[in-house]
Protein backbone atom coordinates (compact mmCIF):
# COMPACT_ATOMS: atom_id res chain seq x y z
CA UNK A 1 0.00 0.00 0.00
CA UNK A 2 1.45 3.45 -0.94
CA UNK A 3 -1.10 6.42 1.49
CA UNK A 4 -0.07 10.04 0.69
CA UNK A 5 -2.88 12.38 2.10
CA UNK A 6 -6.41 10.78 0.98
CA UNK A 7 -4.77 8.75 -1.84
CA UNK A 8 -4.32 5.26 -1.48
CA UNK A 9 -2.53 2.67 -4.12
CA UNK A 10 -3.39 -1.01 -3.22
CA UNK A 11 -1.83 -3.89 -5.01
CA UNK A 12 -4.52 -6.75 -4.61
CA UNK A 13 -4.36 -10.36 -4.10
CA UNK A 14 -5.98 -12.00 -6.70
CA UNK A 15 -4.54 -15.50 -5.48
CA UNK A 16 -3.36 -16.44 -9.24
CA UNK A 17 0.10 -14.52 -8.14
CA UNK A 18 1.77 -18.18 -7.43
CA UNK A 19 -0.21 -20.24 -9.59
CA UNK A 20 1.63 -21.45 -12.49
CA UNK A 21 -1.59 -23.51 -13.83
CA UNK A 22 -3.13 -20.33 -14.95
CA UNK A 23 -2.84 -18.31 -17.79
CA UNK A 24 -0.67 -15.39 -17.49
CA UNK A 25 -3.26 -12.98 -17.86
CA UNK A 26 -4.75 -14.13 -14.84
CA UNK A 27 -1.27 -13.45 -12.84
CA UNK A 28 -1.69 -9.45 -13.76
CA UNK A 29 -1.27 -7.13 -10.85
CA UNK A 30 -4.36 -5.48 -9.80
CA UNK A 31 -3.93 -1.95 -8.26
CA UNK A 32 -6.89 0.09 -6.60
CA UNK A 33 -6.51 3.79 -6.31
CA UNK A 34 -9.01 5.61 -3.69
CA UNK A 35 -8.85 9.20 -4.13
CA UNK A 36 -11.09 10.18 -0.93
CA UNK A 37 -14.62 8.61 -1.36
CA UNK A 38 -13.49 7.44 -5.36
CA UNK A 39 -12.27 4.29 -6.16
CA UNK A 40 -10.56 3.25 -9.33
CA UNK A 41 -9.73 -0.38 -10.30
CA UNK A 42 -7.10 -1.09 -12.57
CA UNK A 43 -7.30 -5.39 -13.00
CA UNK A 44 -4.51 -5.55 -16.26
CA UNK A 45 -5.64 -8.53 -18.09
CA UNK A 46 -7.20 -10.59 -15.01
CA UNK A 47 -10.05 -13.11 -17.20
CA UNK A 48 -10.91 -15.48 -14.04
CA UNK A 49 -13.60 -14.61 -11.71
CA UNK A 50 -11.86 -12.99 -8.64
CA UNK A 51 -13.68 -11.96 -5.52
CA UNK A 52 -13.10 -8.50 -4.40
CA UNK A 53 -15.78 -8.46 -2.42
CA UNK A 54 -13.84 -8.13 0.78
CA UNK A 55 -11.76 -5.26 -0.20
CA UNK A 56 -14.03 -3.48 -2.78
CA UNK A 57 -17.89 -2.46 -2.07
CA UNK A 58 -18.16 -0.01 -5.07
CA UNK A 59 -16.04 0.98 -7.88
CA UNK A 60 -16.36 4.62 -9.44
CA UNK A 61 -14.11 4.01 -12.32
CA UNK A 62 -13.16 0.08 -13.65
CA UNK A 63 -10.57 0.16 -16.32
CA UNK A 64 -12.01 -2.79 -17.93
CA UNK A 65 -9.99 -5.98 -17.75
CA UNK A 66 -8.02 -7.39 -20.91
CA UNK A 67 -9.33 -4.40 -23.08
CA UNK A 68 -12.96 -5.97 -23.33
CA UNK A 69 -11.81 -9.56 -24.48
CA UNK A 70 -15.07 -11.96 -24.04
CA UNK A 71 -12.81 -14.19 -21.04
CA UNK A 72 -12.99 -11.27 -18.83
CA UNK A 73 -15.60 -8.55 -17.24
CA UNK A 74 -17.17 -11.31 -16.09
CA UNK A 75 -21.40 -10.57 -14.98
CA UNK A 76 -20.62 -11.96 -11.21
CA UNK A 77 -17.18 -9.56 -11.41
CA UNK A 78 -19.37 -6.59 -12.74
CA UNK A 79 -22.08 -6.80 -10.57
CA UNK A 80 -19.75 -6.90 -7.50
CA UNK A 81 -18.03 -3.95 -7.99
CA UNK A 82 -21.25 -2.02 -9.26
CA UNK A 83 -19.28 0.63 -11.56
CA UNK A 84 -20.63 3.89 -12.57
CA UNK A 85 -18.18 4.12 -15.34
CA UNK A 86 -16.01 1.72 -17.56
CA UNK A 87 -13.14 2.48 -19.56
CA UNK A 88 -11.89 0.38 -22.01
CA UNK A 89 -8.53 0.25 -23.35
CA UNK A 90 -8.09 -0.73 -26.93
CA UNK A 91 -7.49 -0.84 -30.26
CA UNK A 92 -10.45 -1.70 -32.16
CA UNK A 93 -9.03 -2.79 -35.45
CA UNK A 94 -6.79 -5.83 -33.46
CA UNK A 95 -7.00 -9.33 -34.89
CA UNK A 96 -8.84 -10.54 -31.82
CA UNK A 97 -11.66 -8.06 -32.36
CA UNK A 98 -11.51 -6.87 -29.05
CA UNK A 99 -13.94 -5.18 -27.26
CA UNK A 100 -15.69 -8.35 -28.34
CA UNK A 101 -19.50 -8.17 -27.90
CA UNK A 102 -20.13 -10.60 -25.29
CA UNK A 103 -17.93 -8.38 -22.74
CA UNK A 104 -19.45 -5.48 -24.19
CA UNK A 105 -22.85 -7.18 -23.10
CA UNK A 106 -21.79 -7.96 -19.93
CA UNK A 107 -20.53 -4.04 -18.84
CA UNK A 108 -23.83 -2.40 -20.82
CA UNK A 109 -26.02 -4.61 -18.17
CA UNK A 110 -24.31 -2.25 -15.17
CA UNK A 111 -23.77 0.89 -16.58
CA UNK A 112 -23.80 2.95 -19.61
CA UNK A 113 -21.32 5.28 -19.24
CA UNK A 114 -18.29 3.79 -21.07
CA UNK A 115 -15.70 5.15 -23.26
CA UNK A 116 -12.81 3.52 -24.94
CA UNK A 117 -9.40 5.50 -25.81
CA UNK A 118 -10.14 4.32 -29.43
CA UNK A 119 -12.62 6.78 -30.00
CA UNK A 120 -12.08 9.15 -27.35
CA UNK A 121 -8.02 9.53 -27.43
CA UNK A 122 -6.29 9.74 -23.96
CA UNK A 123 -9.10 9.98 -21.21
CA UNK A 124 -8.07 12.38 -18.35
CA UNK A 125 -10.24 11.59 -14.72
CA UNK A 126 -9.65 14.66 -12.07
CA UNK A 127 -11.20 14.40 -8.81
CA UNK A 128 -10.94 16.36 -5.66
CA UNK A 129 -12.09 12.83 -3.64
CA UNK A 130 -16.04 13.66 -3.56
CA UNK A 131 -16.67 13.74 -6.93
CA UNK A 132 -14.92 13.31 -10.70
CA UNK A 133 -14.77 15.12 -13.83
CA UNK A 134 -13.62 12.94 -17.19
CA UNK A 135 -12.55 15.05 -20.06
CA UNK A 136 -10.61 13.91 -23.63
CA UNK A 137 -9.93 15.97 -26.30
CA UNK A 138 -12.96 13.69 -28.26
CA UNK A 139 -15.03 12.81 -25.40
CA UNK A 140 -18.07 10.22 -26.90
CA UNK A 141 -20.28 7.51 -24.89
CA UNK A 142 -18.51 4.46 -26.28
CA UNK A 143 -21.96 3.62 -27.92
CA UNK A 144 -22.36 7.03 -30.03
CA UNK A 145 -19.31 6.50 -31.76
CA UNK A 146 -18.80 5.50 -35.55
CA UNK A 147 -17.03 2.34 -34.63
CA UNK A 148 -19.41 1.00 -31.94
CA UNK A 149 -22.29 1.65 -34.85
CA UNK A 150 -20.53 -0.08 -37.66
CA UNK A 151 -19.49 -3.08 -35.14
CA UNK A 152 -21.54 -3.68 -32.00
CA UNK A 153 -25.22 -3.08 -31.22
CA UNK A 154 -26.69 -2.39 -27.86
CA UNK A 155 -28.64 -5.62 -26.53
Amino acid sequence: MVKIGNITLDVLDTGFYNDNSVKANNRSIVTLLTHGEINYLFPGDLEKDQDFSETIEHVDIFKASHHGAKSANSTKLLEALTPEVIILSTDGNNSYKIPQQESLDRMYAVTNQIYATFTTGTIKITSNGTSYDITSDNLILFQDSKWFAQNRTLN
